[in-house]
């Protein structure tokens, strides 16, 4: 009987050390439980991290209007500094919303019309203006004139060779041209009613590229 006893104390004894086959392995304090989000149907939201985003096709974006154009693609065309003095003023013309315009180049005793945009240019072609005009001290000065609300000089000056293009402008504004520091010329634009300062603003950003193109092309 003691040994039937003795023998059913070792069949049944399970040393310490050891676990049973079906238990589980014991957790690693180590390992990291992944969280698992809560359905849609919370209004929780869903995030992944499983998605490469590549950024090198990145790049500068167009304006939000997207009748718009950046300010140097309206100079594309150009080959030389008279291909691009053309193309400037119809830029100015579409980007001020203006109804006339002239493109004056500078020499030795004063400015001349170059260039004009109106209904009728041929009494423009070819202006000069003397080195003492107002506007053409204005511009050797990198000033821009505005000739609104009240037309001073320059403004006056503006607006009496602006009216030759058969247009009655009551807005007027003049940019002066200066690549590399030097007054290449200037521009004058009118129009019926007065400039919108966002008008004016696209403008000078075409006059600062045309400048950048002029310097890099080696024009001037």
């Amino acid at each position: 009987e003691e040994a039937r006893e003795s023998q059913a104390g070792r069949e049944t004894h399970v040393p310490a050390t050891m676990s049973s086959p079906s238990a589980p392995p014991p957790a690693n304090p180590s390992a990291r439980v992944p969280s698992i989000p809560p359905p849609l149907s919370q209004g929780a939201p869903r995030i992944t991290d499983d998605v490469r985003v590549s950024r090198s096709s990145w790049g500068p974006a167009r304006p939000a209007d997207s009748s718009e154009a950046l300010p140097d693609d309206d100079l594309a065309g150009a080959a030389d500094l008279s291909d691009g003095l053309l193309l400037l003023l119809g830029a100015l013309v579409r980007r001020a919303r203006a109804d006339a315009g002239l493109l004056h180049r500078m020499a030795d005793d004063g400015a001349q019309v170059a260039c004009a945009s109106g209904p009728d240019v041929t009494p423009a072609l070819g202006l000069r203006s003397r080195l003492l005009d107002p506007v053409v001290v204005a511009a050797a000065g990198g000033h821009v004139v505005l000739g609104e609300p009240v037309a001073g000089l320059a403004g006056e000056a503006i607006l009496g060779r602006l009216r030759l293009l058969g247009v009655d402008v009551e807005g007027a504004v003049m940019f002066p041209i200066r690549p590399r520091g030097r007054l290449l010329g200037f521009v004058e634009l009118g129009k019926k009613e007065r400039f919108a300062l966002r008008d004016l603003a696209r403008a000078e950003a075409v006059i600062a590229a045309f400048v950048a193109r002029a310097e890099a092309a080696g024009w001037v």
